[in-house]
């Protein structure tokens, strides 16, 4: 069920933004979306599938998985923002640094563990560092590297943002370095150091709609029709680009990557219709379980991936891709589920944030 907190007039309600149920259930989308994307083993598993397994697979990416990182970003530039404006940023980065960095190197340091007495890997002391600087130690880890320099980048940014001058210029500076490189921003030939621009973007929609909530509510309160037109619009017209690449060009690098040239329209778009609606109250329990643990989900996810795909009865479902990448994922989420709350109740809370749980 859902309610709304906002008045007839257009104006905000008195909603602590902090608390408020509907950034718990964002974040529940946005790690639905992250296990959803890996729950399969490759691109290729999605590409050589069946006519219509392929078009439910572009369709759930494009719509589901192209968003799920960005609103993670999206909510730590309007998170972090706020943070910000509380402290220096000394204690800013102290604070984020090490309740973002704790988690990363101690879950960096599992997966290492595993790779070494598990899958026999070698490593040397550089490569380990290598591997720790570049995020490299599970796949979705590169994600904590763009974060960090995110991070990193808030105060300039924000002071940017306060002066009001070429608000428009992050948006697109990420759009102009998803063309050139064709919407892989973390794969070969892109320095470590750029990890971060093509998520400028939307983690700057988040600064923005921080520092300017009340301005931008109202702005959009005036415009919310065409807002949410021009969003369908975007995600319709982008899509059939897609489709076209995919099916007509044979051209599948676009197909399933997290933000590309094509998804980056509707996504910034989307961001602005969730922040419009920022007040509304989710009641699903459920939703908001799963976005309260959204962290530890992100970190633990992957080991329970690696885990159902070794089991003889999900390598038989492979044969119906559509079915097995559903059931996989809501498998993984119910096992990350249960050990993030165990976890938990064995070490209590505080102690359990420090591993991410």
């Amino acid at each position: 069920m859902i309610n709304q907190s906002i008045n007839q007039s257009g104006r905000v309600a008195s909603v602590d933004s902090r608390s408020n149920t509907f950034f718990k259930f964002l974040r529940a989308v946005a790690i639905i979306g992250v296990v959803y994307r890996h729950s399969s083993t490759s691109d290729a598993f999605r590409i050589n599938s069946d006519f219509w397994s392929q078009q439910f697979f572009l369709l759930s990416y494009f719509v589901l998985s192209s968003c799920a990182v960005a609103l993670f970003v999206f909510l730590a530039g309007y998170f972090g923002t706020s943070s910000y404006r509380k402290s220096s940023a000394i204690i800013f980065w102290k604070k984020r640094f090490t309740r973002l960095g704790t988690p990363y190197l101690f879950w960096s340091f599992v997966f290492l563990f595993l790779g070494f007495f598990v899958f026999h890997h070698v490593y040397s002391f550089g490569s380990v560092v290598k591997i720790l600087l570049f995020g490299k130690a599970c796949v979705p880890f590169y994600f904590f590297i763009v974060l960090f320099q995110l991070i990193l980048l808030t105060p300039l940014l924000f002071i940017w943002a306060q002066k009001r001058t070429l608000l428009w210029l992050p948006y697109v500076i990420s759009l102009l370095y998803l063309a050139c490189f064709r919407g892989i921003p973390f794969c070969g030939g892109v320095t470590i150091m750029t990890l971060f621009i093509p998520w400028l973007a939307v983690y700057w929609s988040g600064m923005l709609c921080c520092l300017y909530e009340k301005e931008i509510h109202d702005w959009l309160v005036l415009r919310k029709k065409q807002l949410l037109l021009l969003t369908i619009g975007s995600y319709l017209f982008f899509f059939g680009v897609i489709l076209y690449l995919f099916h007509v060009e044979n051209l599948t690098t676009f197909a399933f990557r997290n933000l590309t040239v094509f998804s980056f329209v509707p996504v910034n778009l989307l961001v602005f219709v969730f922040f419009f609606y920022r007040h509304t109250v989710i009641q699903n329990r459920l939703m908001l379980l799963i976005g309260s643990y959204s962290y530890g989900i992100f970190l633990i996810h992957i080991l329970f991936l690696r885990g159902i795909r070794s089991l003889p009865v999900f390598q038989m479902l492979e044969a119906f891709p559509v079915p097995y990448t559903l059931i996989v994922t809501a498998v993984a989420l119910g096992g990350c589920v249960f050990t993030i709350w165990l976890g938990r109740k064995i070490l209590g809370k505080k102690k359990a944030a420090w591993i991410g749980f």
